[in-house]
This record gives structure tokens, sequence and C-alpha cells, in this order.
């Protein structure tokens, strides 16, 4: 986009380059020239932004042609999971000796 409005064969009808306390600026000389070059700006974004998510998605679905089937997926296994295994057969197990009449120690 920085192209389009700092090359001065670019610059949209009515506006003109123009150099200011050092820096260089794009300066239009009516209403109509600001709109056009206004215009043309948020055009060439939707364009570019357009392109970005038409190779994103292309992206994407190349990378899955290449890898989609080739994953496999297994449990991952931390202590919090452990834990909670654990918990779970302490409970199961205190169901089993409910149900059987048998008191527990704990």
């Amino acid at each position: 986009m920085a192209c389009m409005l700092w090359t001065p064969s670019l610059v949209p009808k009515d506006c003109f380059l123009h150099i200011e306390e050092g820096k260089h600026t794009i300066r239009c000389s009516s209403v109509k020239g600001l709109h056009r070059a206004l215009s043309l700006v948020n055009i060439q974004f939707s364009l570019f932004l357009v392109g970005v998510t038409i190779f994103a998605m292309w992206f994407y679905n190349f990378l899955q042609r290449i890898y989609g089937e080739k994953i496999e997926y297994s449990e991952l296994r931390t202590k919090e999971s452990k834990d909670i295994e654990i918990m779970m057969t302490m409970v199961e197990v205190h169901d089993t000796e409910s149900r059987n009449g048998v008191k527990s120690l704990a």
C-alpha cells in the first residue's frame, strides 16, 4: 500500500508528494482528490486482506494434504491425570466395599 502513496508516478490524481519539515507527505489539492486517494487506499487494503486470506486457506489445504492422514493421536499422561485416576480407583474400591458391607479403616 505504501508503494502507491510514496511512488510519484502512482500518486492519485489531484494529489502530489510534498516535503514538509524534512518528511514526505501526500497533499491533495481538492476534496474530490482526497476522497479518490482514500478510496484507492481502502480498495488496495481490501485486496491485500483478501489475498492474505486466500493464501492462508491455500497453505492450510496444502499442509492438510501432506500431513492430514499421517497424524497419530495419543493420550498425554500428566501427574494430574495420574492423581485423578488413583482417586477414581479409591472411590470405586470404597463403593464396592460399602456395597458388600465391609467397613473400611479410612
